[in-house]
Protein backbone atom coordinates (compact mmCIF):
# COMPACT_ATOMS: atom_id res chain seq x y z
CA UNK A 1 0.00 0.00 0.00
CA UNK A 2 1.36 3.43 -0.97
CA UNK A 3 0.26 6.76 0.44
CA UNK A 4 1.51 10.31 -0.08
CA UNK A 5 1.57 13.05 2.55
CA UNK A 6 2.93 16.58 2.50
CA UNK A 7 5.71 17.07 5.02
CA UNK A 8 6.59 20.71 4.39
CA UNK A 9 5.63 23.36 1.81
CA UNK A 10 7.13 26.81 1.20
CA UNK A 11 6.31 29.51 -1.34
CA UNK A 12 9.78 31.10 -1.48
CA UNK A 13 13.30 29.68 -1.40
CA UNK A 14 14.57 29.07 2.12
CA UNK A 15 17.54 27.51 3.86
CA UNK A 16 17.43 25.66 7.12
CA UNK A 17 16.14 22.43 8.55
CA UNK A 18 12.80 20.64 8.62
CA UNK A 19 12.21 18.05 11.32
CA UNK A 20 10.59 14.80 10.27
CA UNK A 21 9.25 13.19 13.44
CA UNK A 22 8.00 9.63 13.16
CA UNK A 23 6.09 9.21 16.43
CA UNK A 24 2.67 9.18 14.72
CA UNK A 25 3.73 7.13 11.69
CA UNK A 26 3.25 3.39 11.32
CA UNK A 27 6.21 1.10 10.95
CA UNK A 28 7.23 0.39 7.39
CA UNK A 29 9.34 1.48 4.43
CA UNK A 30 9.47 5.13 3.35
CA UNK A 31 10.94 7.39 0.67
CA UNK A 32 11.09 11.18 0.88
CA UNK A 33 10.30 13.07 -2.32
CA UNK A 34 11.31 16.66 -3.08
CA UNK A 35 9.43 18.63 -5.73
CA UNK A 36 10.47 22.11 -6.82
CA UNK A 37 8.19 24.29 -8.94
CA UNK A 38 8.78 27.50 -10.89
CA UNK A 39 6.82 30.67 -10.11
CA UNK A 40 4.27 29.77 -12.82
CA UNK A 41 3.67 26.34 -11.30
CA UNK A 42 5.71 24.18 -13.69
CA UNK A 43 7.59 21.27 -12.14
CA UNK A 44 11.35 21.96 -12.21
CA UNK A 45 12.77 19.09 -10.16
CA UNK A 46 11.58 15.87 -8.59
CA UNK A 47 14.05 13.78 -6.60
CA UNK A 48 13.76 10.94 -4.10
CA UNK A 49 15.72 9.95 -1.02
CA UNK A 50 17.03 6.43 -0.56
CA UNK A 51 14.40 4.10 0.91
CA UNK A 52 14.51 3.77 4.70
CA UNK A 53 12.56 1.75 7.24
CA UNK A 54 10.93 2.85 10.44
CA UNK A 55 11.17 -0.13 12.74
CA UNK A 56 10.53 1.55 16.07
CA UNK A 57 8.10 4.46 15.77
CA UNK A 58 9.10 6.26 18.96
CA UNK A 59 12.48 7.90 19.34
CA UNK A 60 13.29 8.33 15.62
CA UNK A 61 13.73 11.79 14.11
CA UNK A 62 15.03 12.68 10.64
CA UNK A 63 16.36 16.10 9.76
CA UNK A 64 15.79 17.04 6.10
CA UNK A 65 18.20 19.68 4.77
Amino acid sequence: EVSTNVLYTVDTPITGEVEFVTKDMPRGDYVLMLREYSADGNLLLETYSPEFSIVKAYGTCFIVR
